[in-house]
């Protein structure tokens, strides 16, 4: 089937905030620990809310005071360390001519999504924006997808769903939405992932998601 709509993720799918994130976390460390942490260890939360994986990695210090010193950096070094990922905008120029749906799901807070969204001119190309601010079930749950579903008015078998990490790929799985995984953001580890991890299609290039659409 043809389909209607197109979910993206944010960090890692559209733009790359990689080095923003993994910078932002190693000053944390520094700050609450004196000493940085494996690059392995923080990729293991991509995807996650921030809250969550402060509580995980951080479970001695108050959550609101790292969160506070994680946001430190990045309200200093944001501009400098994010961009779009090379033909993401050739991409959805042509998803935009076919008169697809775009929606964005991200475990993101909505004030920072939208503000990059602004700041390179990218907001006008989606529909629906679904953050973290949105929902109190996130990714891999399929509740974030299901709200993307319902405002966008679109059935599930009309959708694909595209990420980087696993809850992406577990979100629109476990939503029953075709999931699309990108190689081009942090390496995705698949081996002895539970089926409910592996996505339906792998792609290496932006433009080769018009092929499986």
């Amino acid at each position: 089937m043809t389909k209607k709509a197109i979910i993206f993720d944010f960090d890692g799918t559209i733009m790359d905030t990689n080095d923003l994130i993994l910078n932002s976390w190693q000053h944390t460390f520094k700050h609450f620990e004196g000493k940085e942490r494996s690059i392995e260890e923080i990729y293991e939360t991509f995807g996650e809310t921030l809250t969550y994986s402060m509580q995980n990695l951080l479970p001695n210090v108050e959550t609101g005071l790292a969160i506070e010193k994680y946001r430190e950096y990045q309200v200093v070094h944001s501009d400098e360390q994010i961009k779009i990922f090379d033909d993401i905008v050739k991409l959805l120029d042509e998803l935009k001519n076919r008169d697809l749906l775009l929606s964005i799901v991200t475990s993101r807070l909505r004030n920072t999504t939208m503000k990059y969204l602004k700041s390179f001119d990218l907001l006008d190309y989606f529909d629906v924006i679904v953050t973290c601010d949105d929902t109190n079930i996130h990714k891999p749950k399929p509740e974030p997808a299901l709200i993307a579903l319902k405002k966008l008015n679109v059935r599930k078998d009309e959708t694909i769903m595209v990420g980087d990490t696993r809850f992406d790929i577990g979100c629109a799985n476990s939503a029953g939405i075709d999931s699309v995984l990108v190689n081009w953001g942090v390496a995705y580890r698949q081996e002895n992932l539970p089926s409910e991890f592996i996505p339906k299609y792998v792609i290496n290039k932006p433009m080769e998601l018009l092929e499986v659409i």
